[in-house]
């Protein structure tokens, strides 16, 4: 029988060749890479051919020739020249939107300019209108992560256009648009926002669950993590080093292995429970954190020791502040007032900042 390396081996194998590649020449000058990379790289391909040649059908030939795929191809773009984006026109347009939006930010009439700078930093990433101390805030209660804009911030986007766009129906030429919708504007969203490796990982698990469910087949969590994997590593190598790259794949990883056993230990009902929605925030952050939190001590040396408290209290408000924020910004882009919508969403800053001074100080 022919033995078969699914996606989960290719993309382990790859991402492991690239890891290998950013601890072997992470360091190494340029020229020393070259030299490094140019023997290493060249006796591990001959090694692979030699492998290939002999047993083509063995499942360990094939890992050993992703892994040596990432290892080269994290070489490569270690060594090359970046790339200018800068006149590919829809990354221009991208930036002209981050501007404009940045804009009409500006011009809503908040009540008070920290919650606009915090608004501005959940939506846009733009962090430079905060005051140091809310900065300080939001790091000692362990609500860093909510001002470093993420594939939370897309996840929620894409919750409400999906929520939107439901009441549209099933039918084919729905689901297409729904489509094309969905993905369109996550990827212009994540191109206006940057592009960070977290929010990218964020786009690309939104492409391959859309482009699963609208063909026909089924999504299964880890798989889309895997191919989201490999195909954001093929495309740069290098964001293996991001402390955020690896920080949105662990966390992740987390939620689609430990969060369903979690999940499940508490009884099903059929009538609304609260105590049911709190428990599943609870396991979700609890599920992030085992997978995120040796990561964390390593880089920052520092654990949040109150990131459940934190956690099921900003989640909540950060969805709702996001949720406003976006609907008081398309009534200003129709030239409407939203003045009920824009102190509503200052009202909800003001608690998430007083939450989280609370926190801060225990």
């Amino acid at each position: 029988m022919k033995e078969a390396v699914g996606i989960e081996g290719v993309s382990t194998a790859f991402a492991a060749g690239a890891a290998t590649g950013a601890i072997l020449f992470g360091r190494l000058s340029l020229a020393g890479s070259l030299w490094a990379g140019a023997s290493i790289v060249g006796s591990l391909t001959f090694a692979t051919m030699v492998l290939l040649l002999q047993r083509p059908r063995r499942p360990f030939t094939a890992l050993f020739f992703f892994f040596c795929c990432g290892l080269t191809c994290y070489l490569a773009a270690s060594i090359s020249s970046p790339v200018s984006t800068t006149d590919f026109f829809i990354r221009r347009i991208a930036d002209d939107c981050s501007l404009a939006f940045k804009g009409l930010l500006d011009d809503m009439p908040f009540p008070h300019e920290e919650c606009r700078a915090v608004v501005k930093a959940l939506t846009t990433g733009d962090r430079t209108s905060l005051n140091p101390s809310t900065v300080t805030v939001f790091r000692k209660s362990g609500a860093s992560h909510i001002l470093a804009l993420s594939g939370l911030h897309l996840g929620i986007i894409y919750m409400l256009i999906t929520r939107i766009t439901s009441v549209a129906g099933n039918a084919p030429t729905v689901r297409v648009s729904r489509y094309v919708l969905l993905v369109g504007l996550s990827g212009f969203y994540t191109l206006m926002s940057g592009a960070s490796p977290s929010l990218v990982r964020a786009f690309l698990f939104i492409l391959i669950s859309e482009t699963a469910n609208l063909t026909g087949r089924q999504r299964r969590p880890l798989k889309v993590w895997c191919s989201a994997l490999l195909v954001q590593l093929a495309a740069d190598p290098t964001a293996i080093a991001s402390t955020g790259f690896q920080l949105s794949y662990l966390a992740m990883l987390g939620i689609f292995t430990v969060f369903p056993h979690m999940q499940s230990w508490y009884p099903e009902s059929r009538r609304f429970d609260p105590l049911k929605k709190i428990w599943d925030m609870a396991a979700l952050s609890i599920s992030c954190q085992l997978f995120t939190g040796p990561l964390a001590w390593l880089r920052f040396h520092a654990f949040p020791m109150y990131f459940l408290l934190t956690n099921l209290i900003v989640m909540p408000l950060t969805t709702l502040v996001m949720t406003s924020a976006l609907s008081a910004m398309l009534l200003a882009a129709a030239g409407l007032e939203p003045v009920f919508l824009t102190r509503v969403t200052d009202s909800l800053t003001g608690a998430m900042l007083y939450c989280l001074e609370i926190i801060a100080s225990m």
